[in-house]
C-alpha cells in the first residue's frame, strides 16, 4: 500500500530525527539519484512531446507573435555577453555592447544570469548559440517538472503521482504559449523554494536558511520577468503555512527574511536599472495601456481550447479540466491526512493570490493597484497574465496529492497505476498535447555574413553602425538582434540595439534618425562627435532605389571592402566625441549644436516637400510603404531636431485622406528630422509609411509637425490603391 504522509518521508523530506535514527548518506545519494533520474525521464518527455522544436539544434520555434519572435535570439546574446563580460571582470556585467554610447546598456534588458548553468557548459564545449539555448529551454522545462516531482515526493506522495504533478507543471498550456520567450518559461525552481521554506518553517537551521536564501536569489535571477512572481508565490505561501499553524514562529521569520533578503540582492544586481531610470535615459512605460490587454479572464482558465468556437475565451491560460477536479480531490483528501493541511493551506493562498493578480483588468484591480505601488512591477516585474504561472504551481501540488488519494482508495497495486495512468493520458488530451504544431526557423550566421564580422573582429577597436536601422520590409526588432547577435563574433560597440519588451534608450531615435541620413555628410560629422561612430556596414539588399546609389562614394567614409551584398566603411577623419555628454543630457533647453527648442511659429513652418522616391501605387491594407523624402526649409528659422525633448522636435509627418477628403490614417510623428534644419537647407529623409486598414482609392501625403501640430506645408498628394 502507499502510505500516508506522516509514513513516507518522500524525495526531500527533512530529517529532524537524531543521527542514529536519519537517512544515511547512501539514502542522501539515492535520493540524488532519482533527482536525476525524474530529471531524464522529464527531458526525454519534452523532448517526444516538443520533438518538432527540438529535432534541430541548428533552429528554434518561431511564434505566431511577431513580437515574440526576437526574443529567442536576444537571449542567445545576453547569455553570450554575459560570459564574455564576466570572463573581463564581473563590474562590467551591464556594460554591454549595444546603444553606445548609453552607459549599463544590459538594463534595458535582464542579465538572466540564473539561467547560465544551464547555457555555459553547452556553448563553453561547443561555441554554438543556438544548441546550447535549445539546451537551456529542454533543461528549462524538465527541471520544471522534476522539481514540481520533488515537492510533492516530500508531501509523501507516490511517485507517479509526483510524476503527474510534475506533467502539469512542465507541460501546461500556458508556459507553451511562452516557449519562445525563455525568460518566460522560467520558474523550474518554485517548487524547490516552497519545499525548502516548509523545512525552514519546520525547523530553522543556518544551513536551511543559507540554502532558502541561495535558491530564492537563484531562481529571481533567472529572469526578471518571473522575480516579483517568486517572491509573491514564496511570501503568500508562507502566509498559507503561518495560518495553518505549521511550524515555528522563529521558522516563519527566518524563511521570511531569506525570501525578501534574495529579492533584495535581486534588486542590487539590477541598480543600474534605476540609475538609467533616474538619469533620464529610460523612460517607464507601460501603465494602464498595457495592462488593460494583458489581465486573464475566467474563461480563459476554464474553456478548454478544444471548445472555443462553442465558448469564445478560451486561450493559453487553460488551466485544464482533469487536473482542477484532481486539485479539488487533493484539497478534499487532505482534511484526513494532518499532514498535508498546511500545504493546502500554502497552495491555497497562492491560488487566490495569482487569480487575484491576473484575473481582471479594471482600475481597482490588485495588479494594478500594486503596480503603482511597488517600484518597477509594471517594468520588470510579469503582467498579470504571467501569475498563470503560479497557478499552475498550485494546481500542480495538488493535482499530486489527488492523485495520490485516488491510487490510495484503491486496493490493488495494478489499479492504482492503472488510475494514475488514466489520469496521466486524459491530462495529455486535455492539454492538447498530440494536436500541437510547431513551426521552427533557422538561425545563425550565414557563410556569406562570416567574412565580414570576422572582418570587424580583426580591426581596432571602435563603434559599429549597420545600415538600414530600419526597413519596410522587415520588422525593426528582428532585424535589429538578427545584427546584435552577429556581434557576438566581434563584440565592438553597436550604436543600435534590441532592448526586450521594446525598452530603449531616449537617445535611440536621435541616433537612428542621424543614420537614417547617411551618407548625408552633415548627418556623419554629428554622428562621430555624438557618439564616435568609426566602422558603418551597409547592407545593400536590405534597401532599394537611390539609397543605394549614394553609397558608391560616401563622402567622409573609405572603403574597406565588399562582402557580397555588404559594403564596410571606416571613418577617413576620426573626430573627438565632443557631443557625447550633451547626448547623454537629459533636460537640456539647446539641440546638441547649441540651438533653441523653441516652438516654431507658424509664420516659420514654411516647407517645400519633394519625393526622391514616390510610394507605391498600389498596396495591400495593412502592410507598409517605403518612401524617400527631401525637405527644405523655406522660413527663416532653425528647426530643431537634435533633441531628446520629443516634444519639440520636427518630425516628418503623413496622412491618409479618402475620395471624400476624410482622414483614415496618419502619423505625427513617423521619423524625426535627421539634424537641425537652417534656413535654406536640405536633407533627404527615408520615411516607412503604414498603409490603412480601410481599403479603396485613398491619398496620401506628408507633411511636418511639433508637438504634433502640423506646418501648413505638405507635399503633392499620391494617389494609391489599397486592397485588402
Amino acid at each position: 500500500m502507499i502510505r500516508s504522509a506522516e509514513q513516507s518521508p518522500g524525495l526531500g523530506e527533512p530529517t529532524d530525527t537524531a543521527p542514529g535514527e536519519g537517512r544515511s548518506l547512501r539514502r542522501f545519494a539515492a535520493l540524488g539519484c532519482e533527482f536525476l533520474a525524474v530529471t531524464g525521464g522529464f527531458a526525454f518527455a519534452t523532448f517526444l512531446a516538443l520533438y518538432p522544436v527540438f529535432r534541430h539544434l541548428d533552429a528554434i520555434y518561431r511564434p505566431d507573435s511577431f513580437l515574440g519572435r526576437p526574443v529567442a535570439r536576444w537571449v542567445m546574446w545576453v547569455m553570450a555577453w554575459d560570459l564574455e563580460a564576466l570572463s573581463r571582470g564581473p563590474s562590467g556585467l551591464f556594460d554591454a555592447n549595444v546603444f553606445h554610447p548609453v552607459p549599463s546598456a544590459l538594463a534595458f534588458g535582464d542579465p538572466m544570469l540564473g539561467l547560465l548553468p544551464l547555457f555555459a557548459p553547452i556553448y563553453w564545449v561547443t561555441g554554438d548559440l543556438v544548441a546550447s539555448y535549445q539546451v537551456a529551454l529542454l533543461a528549462t522545462i524538465s527541471l520544471c517538472g522534476a522539481c514540481m516531482y520533488a515537492l510533492v515526493r516530500h508531501w509523501g506522495c507516490s511517485r507517479l503521482a509526483a510524476v503527474l504533478a510534475g506533467l502539469v507543471y512542465a507541460l501546461c498550456p500556458v508556459r507553451l504559449e511562452v516557449l519562445a520567450e525563455l525568460p518566460l518559461a522560467t520558474g523550474q525552481y518554485l517548487p524547490l523554494l516552497l519545499l525548502l521554506s516548509d523545512r525552514v518553517v519546520r525547523s530553522p537551521s543556518a544551513a536551511r536558511v543559507a540554502a532558502l536564501f541561495s535558491l530564492a536569489a537563484w531562481q529571481v535571477l533567472c529572469g526578471l520577468e518571473l522575480a516579483y512572481l517568486a517572491v509573491a508565490v514564496g511570501l503568500s505561501y508562507l502566509v498559507g503555512l503561518r495560518l495553518s499553524g505549521h511550524g515555528s514562529r522563529l521558522g516563519w521569520i527566518a524563511a521570511l527574511l531569506a525570501l525578501v533578503s534574495a529579492f533584495a540582492v535581486c534588486l542590487l544586481v539590477y541598480r543600474p536599472y534605476w540609475d538609467l531610470v533616474g538619469a533620464g535615459l529610460l523612460v517607464e512605460q507601460g501603465g494602464a495601456g498595457l495592462l488593460a490587454v494583458s489581465g486573464v479572464g475566467w474563461r480563459d482558465y476554464f474553456v478548454p481550447p478544444y471548445l472555443a468556437d462553442a465558448l469564445p475565451g478560451a486561450s493559453g491560460h487553460y488551466v485544464g479540466l482533469v487536473a482542477l477536479v484532481l486539485a479539488v480531490i487533493g484539497v478534499a483528501s487532505s482534511w484526513w491526512r494532518a499532514g498535508r493541511r498546511p500545504a493546502v493551506f500554502g497552495l491555497g493562498i497562492v491560488f487566490f493570490l495569482s487569480c487575484a493578480m491576473s484575473l481582471g483588468t479594471g482600475a481597482e484591480s490588485p495588479y494594478k493597484v500594486l503596480a503603482g505601488v511597488v517600484p518597477g512591477l509594471a517594468q520588470l516585474g510579469p503582467s498579470p497574465g504571467r501569475y498563470t504561472l503560479g497557478l499552475m504551481l498550485a494546481i500542480g501540488g495538488l493535482v499530486g496529492m489527488g492523485a495520490d488519494a485516488l491510487a490510495t482508495a484503491l486496493r490493488s497495486r495494478g489499479a492504482r497505476r492503472g488510475a494514475i495512468a488514466l489520469c496521466g493520458v486524459l491530462l495529455i488530451l486535455d492539454f492538447q498535447l498530440p494536436e500541437r504544431r510547431y513551426s521552427t526557423e533557422r538561425v545563425g550566421l550565414t557563410a556569406a555574413a562570416m567574412p565580414l564580422y570576422e572582418s570587424l573582429a580583426g580591426m581596432p577597436d571602435g563603434a559599429v553602425l549597420e545600415l538600414p536601422t530600419k526597413t519596410c520590409a522587415v520588422d525593426p526588432g528582428e532585424r535589429g538582434i538578427d545584427r546584435q547577435l552577429a556581434s557576438t563574433v566581434h563584440w565592438k560597440p553597436l550604436l543600435d540595439g534590441y532592448g526586450y519588451r521594446g525598452r530603449a534608450p531616449v537617445t535611440a531615435e536621435l541616433v537612428q534618425s542621424l543614420a537614417a541620413a547617411l551618407p548625408d555628410a552633415r548627418a556623419l560629422d554629428v554622428l562621430q562627435r555624438a557618439t564616435g561612430v568609426r566602422y558603418v556596414v551597409v547592407h545593400l539588399a536590405d534597401a532599394a532605389g537611390r539609397w543605394r546609389h549614394r553609397w558608391r562614394s560616401p563622402q567622409g567614409l573609405g572603403r574597406i571592402g565588399f562582402f557580397g551584398q555588404d559594403a564596410l566603411f571606416e571613418v577617413t577623419e576620426p573626430k573627438r566625441p565632443d557631443l557625447q555628454e550633451a547626448l547623454l543630457s537629459v533636460g537640456r533647453e539647446q539641440t546638441l549644436l547649441g540651438n533653441r527648442l523653441d516652438a516654431v511659429p507658424t509664420v516659420a513652418g514654411s516647407a517645400q516637400i519633394e519625393f526622391t522616391d514616390l510610394p507605391a501605387r498600389r498596396a495591400v491594407a495593412g502592410q507598409r510603404l517605403p518612401a524617400e523624402l527631401r525637405v527644405t526649409n523655406r522660413s527663416s528659422e532653425t528647426w530643431p531636431a537634435l533633441t531628446l525633448d520629443r516634444e519639440r522636435k520636427v518630425y516628418v509627418s503623413y496622412l491618409w485622406t479618402d475620395s471624400a477628403g476624410g482622414l483614415v490614417g496618419g502619423d505625427a510623428r513617423s521619423q524625426a528630422l535627421a539634424f537641425d534644419l537652417r534656413p535654406g537647407e536640405s536633407v533627404v529623409i527615408p520615411v516607412c509609411v503604414a498603409v490603412p486598414e480601410q481599403a479603396g482609392e485613398l491619398d496620401l501625403a506628408f507633411g511636418l509637425s511639433q508637438t504634433n501640430l502640423w506646418f501648413e506645408d505638405l507635399s503633392e498628394r499620391i494617389r494609391v490603391a489599397v486592397r485588402r
